[in-house]
């Protein structure tokens, strides 16, 4: 039974984790430009083409205004001249933080994509793009197709001469995957020879059984045909949709994939750091997962199973497909944390060696080592140690007790759980002396007290809205019969 991979739950997840982002985009405005079809224009296909971008626009449109900012959608007529077009892209970057051209426009448009700051072209028109080397769809069908690919896979790239589908055998020739490269001349039944197919043709039902098999591990359909009278195609003929292990449907595979693409690339550009990227889980690494996650042996030996039933060509279990995505999740989360720590580590300044040891538990925990309680600690206290250190130098002033009641109401006012600044008020001098002289009790007693003073300092200087202002859950200390 054949596994579809969709976007949709990916993009929602990427709109739930940057939507923190929003505030950085009040007020900020993307551009989208796209061309009308000629008046005399019949040819199905490429008023298709034009139809698509419609579609993908108006896509675009939510997507952007989810994160926060003013679209503006400009839609030209197709008696537009090229210096007309210029003009505009050149007026249009100055007061964008992105501008977006749509496919289909004229050849000899291409030459003033220039007019578009390299930081600004997020969908990587430009050939030339230092920050986006390739276009986000290609981006996009790469990183569909890494969670799947192994050793000494070949991928049948089938358009590998197009933009898109130039972009993407870059990449994977640039990760050390072999590639066929195929065109539309070219015989297309050369598919047969990898182990995952890739068509980025944008003609509808280019393939079918004459060239997908069973043993196709994945086939990523990027095609999006929306001809008139008919249901939206692809480059796969639907007859050929129940063959591969996983293929991604036509609509809702690609498409949502690089709505989430284009919205990771937009907020690193825009604010300059660093985010968990979308990711999607592959059913023959769950035994991976559920080990790396700390999985007990029952339920790494059931993932075992499923991958084998399902690679003989047995459907997947639902229970077996909650368990993988739940698994993933975790599994990111962890990968993402062991990275954050690698981070912390180099700004603490610790040694190669110590920096070699997060390196090598990383590495474990990619084969399907969990992480030691003993590692979770050490990492816990080196990202505390550094939050103490970056909230101190925020304070021109010696350690005091007042010292301590601005370090902490900076922390709240930074979100900064209560349990948090608990754990980062530890690394105080002026507590760790106080627990070495008088026992854990006091110094604990003192930390409840420097906290709920920074609460308070924190209401007077930054007052909550109405019905949210409940002060935070400050232990008090172990009772005596603890």
């Amino acid at each position: 039974m054949v596994n579809k991979v969709t976007g949709g739950p990916v993009l929602k997840k990427v709109k739930t984790i940057l939507a923190p982002f929003s505030g950085d985009f009040s007020n900020q405005r993307v551009t989208i430009i796209r061309l009308s079809p000629p008046p005399n224009l019949e040819d199905p296909t490429l008023l298709a083409k034009y139809e698509a971008a419609r579609f993908s626009t108006e896509h675009k449109v939510k997507t952007f205004k989810a994160l926060g900012c003013e679209v503006e959608h400009l839609n030209l007529d197709a008696s537009t001249t090229s210096v007309e077009f210029g003009r505009l892209l050149k007026h249009v970057n100055k007061k964008s933080i992105s501008v977006i051209v749509q496919n289909p426009f004229p050849e000899d448009f291409k030459s003033w994509l220039s007019e578009i700051s390299y930081e600004k072209d997020i969908d990587g028109l430009r050939r030339d793009n230092p920050f986006f080397r390739v276009s986000a769809t290609s981006e996009t069908i790469f990183r569909i197709v890494e969670p799947f690919a192994q050793e000494n896979d070949v991928v049948a790239v089938v358009g590998a001469e197009g933009f898109v589908g130039g972009g993407v055998t870059r990449l994977l020739e640039e990760s050390g995957i072999s590639v066929i490269g195929l065109d539309k001349n070219d015989d297309l039944t050369l598919t047969r020879q990898a182990n995952i197919v890739v068509s980025a043709m944008g003609s509808p039902n280019e393939l079918d059984e004459r060239h997908i098999i069973p043993e196709h591990r994945l086939v990523v359909d990027s095609g999006f045909i929306p001809l008139a009278d008919s249901p939206i195609l692809g480059d796969v003929n639907r007859s050929a949709y129940d063959i591969p292990l996983n293929i991604t449907p036509v609509p809702g595979g690609v498409g949502p994939f690089q709505m989430a693409t284009l919205m990771e690339r937009l907020v690193r550009q825009v604010t300059g750091k660093q985010i968990q990227q979308w990711d999607i889980p592959n059913s023959s690494t769950l035994p991976i997962y559920a080990s790396a996650v700390g999985r007990g042996r029952v339920l790494q030996d059931n993932a075992k199973a499923y991958v084998i039933a399902y690679e003989q060509g047995k459907p997947f279990p639902d229970l077996a497909t909650r368990l993988m995505n739940k698994d993933f999740d975790d599994f990111k989360e962890g990968l993402h944390s062991l990275q954050t720590w690698y981070g912390v580590a180099e700004q603490l300044g610790k040694s190669a060696q110590a920096l070699g040891e997060i390196s090598d538990v990383e590495k474990d925990f990619r084969q399907g080592q969990s992480i030691s309680k003993e590692t979770r600690e050490q990492m816990d206290r080196d990202i505390n140690q550094l939050a103490y250190n970056r909230l101190s130098a925020e304070i021109s002033e010696e350690e005091s007790q007042e010292f301590l009641v601005r370090l902490a109401t900076n922390a709240f006012k930074q979100g900064i759980s209560s349990f948090q600044v608990k754990k980062i008020l530890s690394f105080s001098p002026m507590i760790r002396d106080l627990e070495a002289r008088k026992g854990e009790r006091a110094s604990q007693h003192y930390t409840g007290e420097i906290m709920r003073e920074g609460w308070k300092m924190k209401k007077r200087e930054q007052p909550p809205p109405p019905g949210q202002d409940r002060g935070p859950d400050i232990d008090r200390g172990p009772s005596r019969g603890r």
